[in-house]
């Protein structure tokens, strides 16, 4: 039957459910047409980023999905020996944030992580993919809103997550670029080199300086102070 894929999707289970569960979340899918869903590795507790927890997060799928399901696996700083175990069990690659995730059981990484997770894949066929707001140079962000828009609502959150993208430049960009193409370098895959590129653009969506306004930002989105992170 033809349908489509959907491989961004928090199905959070277990541990989040009141957010989504296996359940409401492929049954909305099906509704909707969507005959593949992939599930992101963060915000089911424990997180998708060992064998064990993953078998958790298969257990608690049995008997509850209503659409095909796979699973991304996540990468954060402390498992790197999971993951060529975790391909081995079916992920279908791995995602990582270089800003906070939001939730604290599934912690950033930075360009030394990056690195390693290249070389211990180099021979694999799997992706990696990141989350790529950049930390050093974004922890002023929030004043800078209080400053210009006023501490005025929750859903100012989400705008400053926004905002520390598209504000966060100099030496960040150049740190992080060179770990990524180390990583390539010193890992010698063709497979991930692939990954990272097609991946990757390096033009913003917007450009805004630290003396622009950012009303605009809080202007766009009426209920995402309800949202999870992404």
């Amino acid at each position: 039957m033809p349908g489509l894929v959907d491989a961004h999707v928090h199905l959070n289970e277990p541990g989040r459910t009141e957010w989504e569960g296996f359940a409401t979340g492929t049954q909305a899918a099906a509704s909707g047409g969507v005959t593949t869903v992939i599930d992101m590795p963060l915000n089911a507790i424990p997180p998708t980023t060992t064998v064990a927890n993953f078998n958790l997060k298969i257990d608690a799928a049995k008997g509850k999905t209503w659409v095909d399901v796979g699973f991304w696996g996540g990468l954060i700083p402390t498992n790197l020996n999971d993951l060529n175990p975790l391909i081995s069990m079916g992920v279908r690659g791995f995602k990582g944030f270089l800003i906070d995730s939001g939730v604290d059981e599934f912690p950033a990484i930075t360009p030394k992580y990056i690195r390693k997770a290249m070389q211990k894949v180099a021979n694999k066929k799997t992706l990696l993919m990141f989350h790529a707001e950049m930390q050093p140079h974004v922890d002023n962000v929030h004043a800078l809103l209080v400053e210009q828009i006023g501490n005025k609502t929750p859903k100012l959150i989400a705008n400053e997550r926004h905002a520390q993208f598209v504000i966060s430049d100099d030496e960040s960009d150049e740190e992080y670029s060179n770990g990524v193409s180390n990583g390539v370098s010193n890992g010698g895959s063709n497979g991930v080199s692939n990954g990272v590129s097609n991946g990757h653009s390096t033009q913003k969506p917007m450009a805004i300086s630290k003396g622009s306004s950012l009303n605009g930002l809080a202007e766009e989105i009426d209920d995402i102070d309800l949202a999870p992170p992404f």
